[in-house]
């Protein structure tokens, strides 16, 4: 299978429209038409196309036929983000449904102010 065909593929199973995956992806309107025609390439959006459809590159590219990321095990995790990470899952759990928003909002604001960089995520 091709790295287009891989991508139309996860595509279609995520997506109803191709605005939404430019969307998702952060491409310009009509992309994904243009790259059908085949008048462009999509080489050098590889990492944000993978993104929004929640893949790798190496599975894009054919490197491995397991379109799943790869998470990291809670093994690899130091001590200190194991405990943090408990500690947010449980003042997690602890909240209402309707405030999860506002909560995660919260702790990205909280991230941007103390030096971090919020990761971007998909609508």
């Amino acid at each position: 299978m091709s790295t287009f065909e891989r991508i139309v593929e996860l595509k279609e199973r995520l997506y109803k429209t191709d605005a939404d995956f430019e969307r998702a992806a952060h491409l310009s309107p009509k992309l994904f038409d243009k790259w059908m025609r085949g008048s462009r390439s999509f080489n050098k959006y590889l990492a944000d196309i993978a993104n929004a459809l929640n893949t790798t590159t190496d599975y894009l590219l054919g490197k491995t036929d397991n379109p799943a990321k790869k998470e990291p095990a809670q093994e690899e995790l130091t001590p200190q983000r194991q405990k943090a990470l408990q500690e947010v899952s449980t003042l997690i759990d602890a909240l209402p449904e309707e405030k999860l928003d506002a909560a995660v909002d919260l702790l990205r604001t909280l991230v941007g102010a103390v030096g971090g960089k919020p990761p971007q995520v998909a609508p």
